[in-house]
């Protein structure tokens, strides 16, 4: 009976630590072919970057990079993308 208590504590302090995407995503870069970002607009630029397939076999969901300087993903320069108290970052990568 203490286990079980101690889960539901557990999980109730871990869905009360979740945060709400809809409320403080700055950006979200879908990986699709194009740098473009619905949430905000902040349009980037592709260098060198291909539209392949996602580690769901998903078309044109990811992007490949050639391991070169020229190969990137520029963002457009735009203070909400350089936060002062701290930046949060995912992404999906395959070597």
């Amino acid at each position: 009976m203490r286990n079980i208590v101690f889960v539901l504590v557990l999980l109730t302090s871990f869905a009360k630590a979740q945060v709400n995407l809809n409320s403080s995503l700055t950006a979200c870069y879908a990986l699709n072919g194009s740098a473009s970002e619905p949430v905000n607009a902040y349009t980037g630029t592709l260098g060198a970057v291909t539209s392949t397939v996602d580690r769901l076999s998903n078309s044109n969901s990811a992007y490949a990079f050639s391991g070169t300087s020229s190969s990137y993903i520029q963002l457009p320069g735009n203070s909400f993308l350089k936060p002062t108290n701290g930046l949060s970052f995912s992404a999906w990568v395959k070597p």
